[in-house]
């Protein structure tokens, strides 16, 4: 008898899998279109970087921190923009620094928690900026890991320069190859 339950339980869930994936519909909880980007502006051959991660909606959020402090032309400090179509989001990156502009990024297919990833970059935004631990790369990087715990392996960039970390520690960790807006 409890054979018989099994098999008829069996039977239903596979029946409600096929049907539900027959309609489109995913039937896992967590969605798999996630995505990653480091953003990136060559400065002073040491670069700059900022963040970017797609909402389960398909929709964009970006962010970068700059500092009047450490950088006295630069406007700001901390920014978010979003959610957004990715063009525009781009376009948001290239206004922000019109000295030295937003020029390329790198992206990684992962799934994600956008809504952690902008409440983790909110609450590093009002924090103390230091040239060696809480900087622009460091808090791009906390940003992302807060997106995926996939990223979790993610060096956290302290001691690095954003144009290394960029062009070189991203693609030891399978991060597509950079492209220019």
């Amino acid at each position: 008898m409890r054979r018989r339950i099994s098999i008829v339980l069996c039977a239903l869930l596979l029946v409600t899998v096929a049907s539900q994936a027959g309609r489109g519909r995913a039937v896992t909880t967590r969605s798999p279109g996630g995505r990653a980007c480091m953003v990136y502006a060559p400065l002073v051959g040491m670069g700059h970087v900022g963040w970017a991660v797609r909402t389960d909606s398909g929709l964009w959020y970006g962010g970068a921190t700059e500092t009047k402090e450490f950088w006295p032309r630069l406007p700001g400090k901390s920014w978010m923009t979003g959610p957004y179509e990715f063009p525009r989001l781009l376009a948001a990156f290239r206004s922000k620094r019109p000295v030295t502009p937003y020029r390329a990024f790198r992206c990684r297919n992962v799934p994600g928690d956008s809504a952690a990833a902008v409440a983790q970059f909110r609450r590093q935004a009002h924090s103390q900026y230091d040239v060696f631990h809480s900087n622009c790369l460091t808090r791009t990087v906390r940003t992302l890991k807060s997106y995926s715990i996939v990223l979790g392996d993610l060096p956290g960039g302290v001691g690095s320069m954003p144009s290394t970390y960029f062009h070189n520690t991203l693609s030891a960790y399978g991060w597509q190859a950079e492209r220019s807006f």
